[in-house]
């Protein structure tokens, strides 16, 4: 055998469930498998060597003899035939192939197909279109088969091409991607798959079938089997409804017993915004408002129900509220029953009947709360209507208003019944100020609008008798108001943003040397010298929206002269806050500056005297030292008293030599010890003087402390002790009690004299301000040092006849 075919042939036919023989050109078996043996009910041996046309085929043997030599020209053969076993006749398919052996001598090869495959296939009849495929080749097919392809036995099984028409609604996903040439090769492969298939039959029918083919042997022979449900008649409704779904004006959507969106149509979509996938899977009840889960639940049950008109609220993607009119019925695909819901968008016509009733709402409440007097009267002047506002104008109620003539209401003055009566006839008037008669007598001031309607004349009446007085009194406050600025003593004047003059009053005619009328119109610059004009400008760069600007410049009068002038300006700005100039006021300062200008000579010429003075002071206070030592070295036997009075004047001459010192060069200013500077002080004014006693008492807590002292400050205490010496009597003592006030050094300094006369404690540190003639500048000078060093100095009170007590704070260093 193995001279015959390979070894690996051998092995593949013997594991086919199929009975397999291999014969000769003459019909003589060579070799069979083990289910050729078991269907012929014999061992190999008995059947090897025999002809297979005694095998009880139902054929005779010179047609099996014709099949062989068929075979050998078509290399394959089919036939149906009966196969006898223990007298039971069985209908068998035999399919001839052929085999070239290595000897190229021709062997043939017998498949026979077992009846229970067919028997399990006419089971199937009446289900669904059933091709049997062996090598392609179709060896049955039902009854269904051949209405669907129109194929006939012993055809090849080719899928007919889809129509493209149909492809993007009907045909599969799969189906659209691949053509028919692959599902052939596929066919051709002996490999499974699923599809569904449009195409047209050889009637040119369009059909809708689900194929399925099923491998049921590969090799050595291909068997397949080709399952073909027509779904023609479901689909056409299917694709009668799509289109009519799809191509409704209304929204429609398909819902299931769920009540999610399963489909919308681009109407819907494009209604609520939203694309198709967005959609699909929403829930209704939670998308539309209005839609009840329970109502679409009892549809489904009771599919003959339907909603008609029900309105209920939704929105579109971008939060647009929507009002709508939902209709809905059950609908059938396949055997599945779906809710169809349609929307009518009433969203516009809700809205304008809403704004209409609003508007009538509104117009009613306005036509009632207004705060002006309507009257609607006829073509004859008798009011027809009027609102509540009417009773607060006239005190008349309205319906006591009613019936009556418009004239009446009115001053029958000529003028008003002439300005009314035009009113009512012209179409439209505006603003005519009548003398309306209330009820009471009174008569007030309005103004009247009118405007002619189809059913007569609308009258507005608005009281202005506030407005009227309030007008009068502002006539009179304006004219007040001008002659206020007319004769201000200070000059005013207003400019636009180019400094042109728009108001000026007397002053500053005055000041300018030119009347109002001859200053109306000219720009300010022009009177300004020209040194001055950059500090305008300045001025008017850097000034800010709320601040006044305060500034000095020089002018020209008409006259040629000049003026020194104070300008205090700021912006004027409109109702919107827009700056539209400025308004300034304007003070002649010339004498002001000529006082500053001899106050400076005089300074400076106070200044020359002192230096002169110092120099006299100086010579005579030398020549006054030469004669008290003179007396000393002529008088060599002075009593003490004599001599103490001389060392005293010594002391006194050398204290005025130190301080004209220090008034031509001042002292630097140093920081000292507090408890050491004020006992130097006390020692150096007990020496200077034979009466004057000064005492110190220093809190221990401040002794240390320190403080900035100068020339200057010593003056202070030095005019203290003076005046205590010349005011206290015979035995002048001055006491100073030294503390700490906060940050300050806190000194109170008295004496022993008659104090203050009363007439003099209020004004003690003005300038003049003394009980001797030609005094009163050291308690001045006092002040004015302490409050240059950042202290203080003030007059405490004290009883009568216990001398003058001072308080001096000056600032410790921290």
């Amino acid at each position: 055998m193995s001279e015959v075919l390979d070894e690996s042939l051998i092995k593949a036919l013997e594991r086919q469930p199929c009975p397999i023989y291999l014969i000769d050109i003459n019909g003589t078996i060579l070799w069979t498998n083990i289910s050729a043996q078991e269907i012929a009910g014999l061992d190999a041996g008995r059947i090897i060597g025999k002809r297979i046309s005694n095998l009880s085929w139902n054929s005779r043997p010179e047609t099996f003899l014709k099949l062989l030599k068929k075979a050998n020209r078509q290399k394959t053969v089919d036939f149906e035939t009966v196969l006898k076993k223990d007298d039971q006749c069985t209908l068998n398919k035999i399919h001839i192939f052929r085999l070239s052996d290595k000897t190229k001598r021709h062997t043939f090869g017998v498949a026979v197909l077992p009846s229970d495959l067919l028997s399990s296939l006419s089971i199937l009849e009446k289900e669904n279109g059933i091709i049997l495929l062996v090598d392609r080749k179709i060896i049955f097919q039902n009854t269904i088969a051949r209405k669907i392809f129109n194929m006939d036995i012993n055809d090849e099984f080719i899928l007919p091409t889809y129509c493209s028409q149909f492809e993007s609604v009907h045909i599969s996903k799969s189906a659209q991607s691949k053509s028919a040439s692959y599902f052939q090769k596929k066919i051709m492969r002996n490999t499974r798959f699923r599809v569904d298939w449009c195409f047209k039959n050889q009637h040119n029918s369009i059909r809708f079938v689900d194929v399925q083919h099923i491998p049921l042997q590969k090799t050595p022979l291909a068997i397949s089997l080709i399952l073909a449900n027509d779904k023609t008649e479901s689909k056409l409704d299917e694709l009668k409804f799509r289109i009519l779904f799809q191509g409704s004006p209304a929204a429609t959507c398909i819902i299931d017993k769920n009540c999610r969106i399963l489909d919308a149509n681009p109407a819907m979509i494009n209604l609520f915004g939203y694309s198709r996938k967005e959609l699909v899977g929403k829930i209704m009840p939670d998308f539309c408002y209005g839609v009840d889960r329970n109502i679409i639940k009892q549809m489904l049950l009771d599919e003959s129900s339907v909603l008609n008109n029900i309105e209920i609220a939704s929105s579109k993607k971008d939060g647009t509220p929507l009002m709508l009119l939902a209709n809905a019925s059950v609908q059938k695909i396949g055997t599945e029953p779906f809710i169809i819901m349609s929307f009518i968008d009433q969203t516009t016509e809700k809205e304008a009947l809403i704004s209409a009733e609003t508007a009538r709402r509104l117009y009613q409440d306005l036509f009632e709360n207004i705060p002006i007097s309507i009257l609607f009267v006829d073509s004859n002047g008798r009011i027809m209507d009027c609102n509540k506002m009417i009773t607060t104008l006239s005190q008349y109620k309205p319906d006591e208003l009613v019936g009556q003539n418009v004239h009446r209401l009115f001053m029958q003055d000529i003028s008003d019944q002439e300005a009314l009566t035009n009113a009512l006839k012209n179409g439209r008037a505006e603003n005519i100020e009548l003398r309306f008669v209330r009820k009471d007598g009174d008569i007030v001031y309005v103004l009247l609008d009118s405007l002619s309607i189809e059913i007569g004349t609308l009258l507005a009446l608005r009281d202005i008798t506030d407005l009227h007085r309030t007008l009068s009194e502002l006539e009179m406050s304006t004219k007040k108001y001008d002659q206020l600025v007319s004769q201000l003593p200070i000059g005013v004047a207003v400019t636009d943003l180019k400094e042109n003059i728009l108001l000026a009053n007397d002053a500053l005619a005055r000041i300018f040397g030119a009347s109002k009328e001859e200053l109306i119109g000219k720009s300010f610059l022009d009177f300004v010298s020209p040194s001055s004009k950059a500090i305008i400008q300045e001025q008017t760069n850097s000034h800010n929206d709320n601040a006044v600007a305060k500034y000095e410049v020089q002018i020209i009068r008409s006259d040629g002269s000049f003026r020194d002038v104070e300008i205090m300006s700021s912006w004027l700005k409109d109702e919107s806050g827009s700056v539209i100039g400025t308004l300034g006021t304007i003070e002649d300062i010339t004498h002001q500056k000529q006082l500053e200008r001899m106050k400076q000579i005089q300074d400076q010429e106070i200044t020359l005297y002192g230096r002169l003075l110092r120099h006299d002071l100086r010579n005579d206070l030398g020549l006054l030292q030469c004669y008290i030592e003179a007396i000393q070295m002529i008088e060599s036997d002075l009593d003490p008293e004599s001599i103490q009075f001389i060392e005293s004047s010594l002391n006194v001459i050398e204290r005025m030599n130190n301080l004209i010192r220090y008034l031509e060069r001042p002292q630097p200013l140093t920081t000292v010890e507090l408890g050491k500077y004020i006992s130097e002080l006390a020692e150096e004014a007990n020496k200077s003087s034979t009466a004057l006693i000064v005492k110190v008492n220093i809190d221990p807590k401040v002794k240390n402390e320190k403080i900035i002292a100068g020339t200057l400050l010593n003056l202070v205490f030095h005019n203290l002790f003076r005046n205590a010496e010349q005011h206290a009597g015979p035995k002048p003592v001055v006491s100073i009690d030294v503390r700490k006030s906060g940050s300050f050094a806190e000194m109170i300094v008295s004496d022993n004299g008659p104090g203050v006369p009363d007439e003099l404690r209020e004004k003690i540190f003005e300038r003049g301000t003394s009980t001797k003639e030609g005094g009163g500048l050291g308690l001045h000078l006092c002040h004015e040092i302490l409050i240059e060093r950042g202290g203080s100095i003030e007059l405490l009170p004290s009883e009568k006849g216990m001398g003058a007590t001072f308080r001096i704070l000056i600032p410790l260093v921290s």
